[in-house]
């Protein structure tokens, strides 16, 4: 919960309090090595102090910009193949969406998230609006939201609802597509994206 939100300093103390008690649990180690990997140890006057790398807002804004303009080529194919291009489009948007995050370090590693939220992203990958309505339930019911996948809703959602009404005033998608194959097709970029970016940081 601690690392969902963000406190990485308490989820450290958590893990390493784990790994203690039960050293021959291998995945308590192992989630607190990847905790300092994707974190900056400071010295401080009081002893070390793990924080969050920056956020860097270059690649989102670019990857943004990019998927504007996916979204904006998506009105303009004709014929049979139109869905089909339409579904790429949005696979790359999602792509280019879901690596600025992981890059610019605004999500967690897509590892941590899928062991504590893969239920919701596996499920977005068939339908996003039933697996964010029920993240948005599960997380009021728990009273926590994770930050991660919180963020990679929070530009897959959107990019949907742009595609589906530029593919709709396009004249050359259908009602069936705009619900099912392009957020499907987004979803799928943005964890595709996400696990390049995870690569690259």
């Amino acid at each position: 919960i601690a690392r969902g939100r963000g406190d990485v300093n308490q989820a450290a103390k958590w893990y390493a309090y784990a790994a203690q008690f039960d050293p021959r649990n291998e995945t308590y180690q192992r989630r607190y090595e990847e905790l300092l990997m994707g974190s900056q140890v400071v010295t401080t006057r009081s002893g070390h102090t793990m924080v969050s790398n920056p956020q860097s807002t270059s690649a989102l804004v670019t990857a943004i910009i990019l998927a504007l303009s996916l979204s904006v080529c998506s009105m303009f194919p004709r014929g049979p193949e139109a869905e089909a291009i339409q579904a790429i489009l949005g696979f790359l948007a999602g792509t280019f969406l879901g690596g600025a995050l992981a890059i610019g370090w605004w999500i967690d590693r897509l590892s941590a998230t899928l062991r504590s939220h893969g239920l919701f992203m596996l499920l977005a990958l068939a339908n996003v609006g039933a697996s964010l309505g029920l993240y948005l339930l599960f997380s009021v019911a728990t009273k926590g939201f994770n930050r991660s996948l919180s963020g990679w809703f929070g530009v897959v959602v959107p990019a949907w609802i742009l595609f589906a009404l530029l593919a709709l005033a396009g004249g050359q998608a259908t009602s069936l597509v705009v619900l099912t194959v392009i957020p499907s097709a987004i979803a799928l970029g943005g964890l595709s994206g996400w696990a390049i970016g995870d690569a690259l940081r």
